[in-house]
């Protein structure tokens, strides 16, 4: 049955090597009660390690019923030990934080026995040693006689073929140990039983047969068995053995029976554990709380908003999505594109700025849309379709117009305040400017939102305001203020109803930009006064006229007079009733201050077309004519134009300008240097710049640097890069000198006498020569002055001319010093100045001129001879507009729902449209929704991982923690390993003690943080007074949390598990 084969046991130590078993070899019977003697380091304990498979012998062999050992696997030895072997031991080896009863079933939930079955077989093993009545106990609750038999029930439960006693009875008193001993014999009769002893009287009294050793060697045999006597040896066959195995669920209990005594440690682990846990739960209940009020109000106001559909649409995504990659490879690959030995550029810049001041337009057919959603909305209610998410249409043109208000002066002035900014004084006009392109953003007249089937005001206005005082609007005159819910208006609303003067206005204005502190007081207007105010509207056409009957109309926006005169027979529009947002309502549809209905858009819209101005523009007749300008909008027969017929226009133009204009063209073309001069200028100049020092050197002296920084700069460039930079300098600087010589040459023609204006001022000079001495003494004086030659030669020279050469001598010095009188005076800039310019002009560039040439300045200095607006242009000036062209759609969503549900709409009339009619728009306040949701979610992951960190700390420290158990519990795992446990089960013990640690951190820290949600709550409402942001933890959330500190700590736990599941038995 067992048979030990020259079995050696080799231990080292510092490097000596030390026999603890020397060729021992034992043949055993299948029952006897075999007892081994020996002094202590005999090698007693390690033969009965080794028979136990608690240790690996050296060398030798051990058969295991026929079978040789050599080829033991792990798994092989722990079912060995698991259902051959039973072990008891002196220190009994019981497992504290377990029953009695559990102890004994421990063996067998190894061997897969079912739980019925263990209890009872359990329960008849304890009876068999006489401890039926101590089941519930704790091993720190018996005897040391009581638990070593425990220790032997335990042994005997999984009925093993031998059972080893180590010292069974070491720590016993004689009465008890005899006891035992009885046990041992009785037991002995059916199954082979091998005790270690130092007591010869036990050993001769109760064992069958008594084995010698000494220093590893045995030394007596009192019974020897060779093997022979009863069975033949046979060829061993392998069997297949069942294996071991510990369930997950006895690995959890072991673990929580552990924990459960030593509750506090594992309490204050489990919060330390928590506190990431905590953390995170409550980013994620604020972030949470933070969605869920975002999504209330979408669900709740945002349906007020519509989804826009404009004729020309800008792609926002683009630029969002420009926005986004600023920063990022081009390649959109984490792979390096470039070399890590410099610094590269990515064009981020260009694709931002493209997308921003470029962006992709997509223009709309709304004409054909507008066809569709009409057609839509005919159909009858429940038909499907847009007509049942639909609450409201609104169709919006581009219908222009300007109110007036008669002012506390009695003057009309207009509601948008430009006649205030318009009086500002000079010196605050930039700052006015500036001012005043922000008023224009402001809203001050708004189209109520028309409902369906012809209704005038749409149900959701109503349902957002209430009626303050007077009616709602009937007709397209009339039209309703809005005021807020405090039954304010803003100060501007206050002068846009004539309740302000233009003085006060630009008291303000004058403060404002003068950057003074004034006293603004609070106005008041009764709902009565209010209602009874009247307004002047003029619509955009209005604004133009045919005064001279000449069929080329004009503004009369800078008459006043006339201007007046149109505002006084304008449009009259009155208040009829005043409106403010109800208390519940949390977002209003309108955002103007005046109020109008669509009836208003429809009059506009036919006023315009049947006005004067607008009739003339579409007339047959000026098709082709600007009525503005008195130009054409184009010239067909001009289109390819000849030569000829360029020369022979400039011609014309030229003959139509005056003098001053003459001057000026003439100054423009003599400033610019021919290609010819230009290019023999560059080649000269060039010369001079031959090498890269020459170059850099001119680059430092152009822009004031010192050379050595110029050239540090430039080291990057090459030789033609600089060269093509010098280049360009010199070109500028050519171009600059060629043009302040060309006004010198006009300047100096404007200040060049006449042949006229020259002789009256020599004649005024020669007048007092009366005589020949004073001619005589005019020559000598000048020579004088000049020469500095003695007065008697002077005067001999002169003396020896005749009158006629003096007098030839005196008029060339006389007309010498007209000219420098006449230069000395003259002005350049002078209309006598333009005269000469343009008697210049005339010579140069007159009939005697070139066809070629003049037909070069034909495309270079004449003026278009068209209208550089158009037909449409034109019409769009005077406000004219096709009804069935809305420049834009709101679409209104009977609820937020719905939205979706008139995209997959659109989508479904863009399937089945052409691509030309396909309708692009963008959903801006879902754009805008998202965004904020984006914010929200990145802060709250940038926290989550900042408190994650804590995670990892207490992950770790629960490692450490797992660590010192795996110490506290070293006795157990031998234990455990004694009865079959494999190390994989060992490992599962630990697991699944970090696994419920997790778990009890996971929901201790939930449990905690859904009672902080409480206070943090309450603060949130007391510092944002938003009372609808509630934090709390969604269930899954809360699982998800629980199931990463269960990770976090079974992962923390896997190397002090692993060390657990390696630990030598026969130590632990």
């Amino acid at each position: 049955m067992l048979k030990l084969v020259d079995i050696v046991k080799r231990y080292t130590a510092g490097g000596t090597n030390i026999d603890a078993l020397r060729g021992v070899s034992i043949n055993f019977r299948k029952s006897e009660f075999v007892a081994i003697l020996g002094p202590s380091g005999c090698g007693k304990t390690t033969m009965l390690n080794i028979i136990g498979g608690l240790d690996r012998y050296t060398s030798g062999d051990l058969v295991i019923g026929g079978r040789s050992t050599k080829e033991y696997t792990d798994a092989d030895w722990d079912n060995y030990r698991n259902r051959s072997i039973g072990f008891v031991f002196q220190s009994y080896n019981l497992i504290p934080h377990q029953s009695v009863l559990a102890n004994v079933e421990l063996a067998m939930t190894l061997s897969g026995v079912s739980k019925s079955e263990r209890r009872r077989r359990a329960k008849e093993a304890l009876e068999r040693v006489g401890l039926g009545d101590q089941l519930k106990k704790r091993p720190t609750q018996l005897s040391g006689g009581q638990m070593q038999r425990v220790a032997i029930a335990r042994a005997l439960v999984n009925n093993p073929e031998i059972l080893l006693a180590d010292e069974p009875t070491g720590a016993l008193d004689t009465k008890t140990s005899v006891q035992v001993l009885e046990i041992l014999k009785e037991i002995s009769r059916d199954r082979l039983v091998i005790m270690v002893t130092h007591n010869p009287d036990l050993a001769n009294r109760y064992a069958t047969r008594i084995i010698n050793l000494l220093d590893g060697k045995v030394t007596g045999d009192s019974n020897p068995y060779d093997g022979d006597e009863k069975q033949p040896e046979v060829k061993p066959k392998k069997k297949r053995r069942q294996k071991t195995s510990m369930s997950f669920f006895t690995a959890l209990n072991l673990s929580l029976d552990n924990l459960m005594t030593k509750r506090a440690r594992t309490l204050l682990t489990s919060f330390a554990g928590s506190i990431g846990i905590i953390g995170i739960a409550l980013i994620l209940a604020l972030s949470t709380g933070v969605q869920h009020y975002i999504d209330e109000v979408q669900r709740d106001t945002l349906s007020s908003y519509p989804i826009t559909i404009e004729d020309e649409q800008a792609d926002i995504n683009s630029i969002m999505a420009a926005l986004g990659e600023v920063g990022k490879s081009r390649t959109g690959s984490s792979e390096p594109v470039h070399g890590g030995d410099a610094i590269y550029s990515d064009a981020s810049m260009y694709e931002l700025f493209n997308a921003v001041f470029n962006p992709e337009v997509t223009k709309n057919d709304l004409k054909s849309f507008k066809e569709y959603l009409d057609a839509e909305l005919a159909k009858k209610p429940g038909s499907g379709g847009l007509r049942d998410v639909v609450s409201s249409v609104q169709y919006l043109y581009r219908v222009r117009f300007d109110t007036y208000v008669k002012s506390p002066e009695g003057d009309w002035v207009n509601t948008d305040m430009s006649d205030a900014f318009a009086a500002l004084s000079p010196s605050m006009s930039r700052q006015a400017s500036s001012m005043r392109s922000q008023f224009s953003m402001i809203r001050l007249w708004q189209e109520l939102m028309p409902g369906q089937d012809g209704q005038l005001i749409s149900d959701m206005i109503y349902d957002q305001f209430e009626l303050v005082s007077g009616d709602w609007p009937q007709d397209y005159d009339e039209v309703v203020l809005i005021l807020n819910k405090n039954n304010e208006i803003s100060d501007l609303a206050f002068y846009s109803l004539g309740q302000m003067t233009g003085d006060e206005v630009r008291e303000i204005l004058s403060a404002v930009i003068s950057e003074e502190t004034i006293e603004v007081g609070t106005r008041r207007l009764d709902y009565e006064d209010a209602l009874g105010i009247t307004f002047r509207l003029l619509a955009a056409c209005d604004y133009y006229t045919d005064s001279d009957g000449d069929g080329i109309w004009s503004s009369i926006k800078d008459d006043k007079d006339a201007l007046a005169l149109r505002v006084g027979s304008g449009l009259e529009l009155r208040i009829s009733g005043i409106i403010r947002p109800k208390e519940d309502a949390t977002a209003t549809a309108m955002t103007g201050i005046f109020g109008y209905t669509h009836k208003l858009t429809e009059y506009l819209i036919e006023y315009t077309e049947s006005s004067p101005v607008v009739l003339a523009q579409k007339a047959e007749e000026n098709a082709n004519f600007d009525i503005l300008t008195g130009l054409p909008f184009v010239i067909e027969e001009a289109e390819n134009p000849t030569d000829e017929y360029k020369a022979e226009r400039v011609r014309e133009y030229f003959d139509s300008l005056d003098n001053v204009e003459k001057a000026k063209l003439y100054s423009k073309i003599v400033s610019e240097p021919s290609e010819e001069y230009l290019s023999a200028a560059l080649e000269q100049y060039s010369a001079q710049y031959t090498t890269r020092d020459s170059m850099e050197e001119a680059v430092a002296q152009a822009y004031g640097m010192d050379t050595e920084s110029v050239k540090a700069y430039l080291a990057s460039y090459s030789d033609d890069e600089l060269r093509g930079m010098i280049r360009e300098q010199l070109t500028t600087i050519i171009k600059q000198q060629y043009a302040a010589q060309a006004e010198e040459r006009i300047k100096e023609i404007m200040t060049t006498p006449s042949d006229e204006e020259l002789a009256a001022v020599k004649a005024q000079i020669t007048a007092q020569f009366v005589s020949r001495d004073v001619k005589v003494a005019y020559v000598m004086a000048d020579w004088s002055k000049k020469t500095g030659m003695p007065a008697a030669e002077i005067m001999a020279y002169l003396g020896s001319l005749s009158d006629a050469e003096l007098d030839a001598l005196v008029d060339e010095l006389a007309t010498e010093q007209a000219r420098e009188y006449y230069a000395s005076m003259a002005q350049p800039y002078t209309p006598e100045g333009y005269a000469k310019v343009a008697a210049v002009f005339d010579a140069e560039y007159g009939s005697e001129t070139d066809t070629a040439t003049l037909a070069l300045y034909y495309d270079l200095y004449m003026p278009s001879e068209v209208s550089e607006s158009t037909l449409e242009d034109n019409l769009k000036t005077f406000g004219a507009v096709d009804p069935a062209m809305p420049r834009a759609i709101n679409i209104y969503a009977s609820t937020f729902e719905n939205k979706d549900a008139i995209a997959d709409e659109i989508k479904k009339y863009n399937d089945g449209v052409s691509e030309e009619q396909q309708i692009v728009y963008t959903d801006y306040v879902a754009l805008l929704m998202s965004g904020i949701t984006g914010i929200i979610n990145a802060i709250s992951y940038g926290l989550i991982v900042f408190v994650s960190i804590s995670l990892v700390v207490s992950s770790i420290m629960i490692g450490i923690i797992t660590y010192i158990s795996v110490l506290e519990r070293t006795k157990e795992i031998g234990i455990l390993r004694s009865l079959g446990a494999s190390k994989r089960d060992i490992s599962r013990v630990f697991n699944a003690e970090t696994l419920i640690v997790g778990f009890a951190a996971g929901a201790m820290g939930i449990g905690i943080s859904l009672l902080l949600c409480i206070p943090i709550s309450a603060i949130i409402h007391k510092l944002s007074g938003v009372t609808a942001i509630n934090a709390f933890i969604k269930p899954m959330h809360a699982v998800t949390l629980v199931l990463i500190s269960m990770t976090l700590t079974l992962i923390a736990g896997i190397i002090p598990s692993r060390i657990a599941a390696n630990k030598d038995p026969v130590e632990a």
